[in-house]
């Protein structure tokens, strides 16, 4: 906490002459509290920072509240040129806890905060030292359709670092490849062993894209809130994934609250409410079992020139790509399961409740189950 400390202070009066004397004088406020996050909106962030616990020392007087900001990418990373700050003045008299509001953010980001407090002592401004960091992630905004397609550009960014990271260590490869040493061995020796090393690093590249586009479906710091969602003990995130696939189909996400070791397990894929909370990490069980499947495989699953009878969840326009398509459907918490996708000049993406009400001919549709995908 706060606390005052006693220093030497040279006393003189007239009665009694000069004199060392201990008088107590307040410090610098050594910290404050773990901020507690609040509540979270779009364009907004409240945290609240628990003064009322501090042993504040005589005469020293809290003043304001600085927030430092950073916004942060999907590996927790601090994005460069991100950083601002905040003041909440507090207003005097007050000495309890203080709602401190952040209102310079955008919807579907995490940001990593800490604070710092300001408090007087005989006019002299005096600063604590910075409270440990708290990660909180805005919700996104708009419709449905709307989210979904912010979504994809969450997923698509943060596929795209990844696999940039992935191509640095594929030239890598490539080299340690390109010096095999092949001298002394016969034709076929020379395959066999040039074969085996090329076979090593395509897999190893392989597992690292996979598990970079199954870390997409991870959600941290954020609850997918269900009311009538299950409720059950876990020890992390994919404990929790595993309780929530034996359900069979009656589960699609879950969340792990790592404070209090619980799983909650939702029939949706982002449950019905999304929110910002410590200690949480969420997964879209679904996404997760699609981007688990054989990627090279995902060609077979795709029929061309044809669409399922609408059994409609949403269409959503503006779609680039088939691949945003199928992102679309996984992400989406309305029960898709596949998609027609038209490539003409609409580029809309159709999601379906259910793909086994039959086929209609429509020239330049794409269409695939995820059950297909993700087999």
């Amino acid at each position: 906490g706060i606390n005052a400390e006693y220093g030497e202070a040279v006393v003189s009066t007239q009665s009694t002459g000069s004199a060392v004397t201990k008088i107590k004088f307040a410090t610098s406020p050594s910290h404050i509290p773990f901020p507690e996050v609040y509540k979270a909106t779009q364009t907004e962030v409240q945290l609240i920072a628990r003064l009322s616990i501090l042993d504040l020392a005589p005469g020293l007087i809290p003043t304001s509240i600085t927030a430092f900001i950073h916004q942060l990418n999907s590996r927790g990373q601090v994005i460069p040129g991100t950083e601002f700050n905040e003041e909440t003045i507090i207003k005097s008299g007050d000495g309890g806890d203080v709602m401190v509001k952040i209102s310079n953010v955008r919807p579907g980001k995490t940001y990593a905060i800490v604070l710092q407090l300001t408090a007087e002592f005989d006019g002299v401004p005096l600063k604590s030292d910075k409270s440990d960091e708290v990660q909180v992630s805005t919700p996104l905004g708009g419709s449905e359709a709307d989210k979904v397609k912010e979504e994809i550009n969450i997923v698509k960014n943060d596929v795209t670092e990844r696999i940039e990271a992935i191509k640095s260590d594929t030239t890598k490869e490539g080299a340690a490849i390109d010096n095999i040493d092949l001298s002394g061995l016969d034709s076929v020796q020379q395959f066999e062993a040039f074969d085996t090393d090329l076979s090593r690093n395509l897999t190893i590249q392989s597992s690292i894209l996979s598990a970079a586009l199954k870390r997409s479906c991870l959600a941290e710091g954020q609850e997918f809130f269900q009311r009538d969602g299950v409720k059950t003990s876990g020890s992390s995130i994919f404990d929790c994934s595993s309780k929530c696939t034996a359900m069979k189909g009656s589960c699609e996400s879950a969340t792990y609250n790592a404070l209090y070791k619980i799983c909650l397990l939702n029939s949706k894929r982002r449950g019905q409410i999304v929110h910002a909370k410590s200690y949480t990490t969420s997964i879209n069980i679904v996404c997760n079992a699609v981007l688990s499947g054989v990627p090279s495989n995902w060609n077979k699953c795709m029929i061309k020139n044809k669409a399922y009878v609408p059994k409609t969840v949403e269409t959503v326009w503006g779609i680039q790509t088939m691949y945003d398509c199928v992102m679309a459907c996984i992400n989406t918490s309305n029960g898709c399961t596949g998609v027609t996708w038209d490539s003409t000049s609409q580029l809309s993406c159709t999601m379906h409740r259910t793909v086994t009400s039959g086929m209609k001919s429509q020239s330049g549709a794409f269409s695939v189950a995820l059950d297909c995908l993700s087999a």
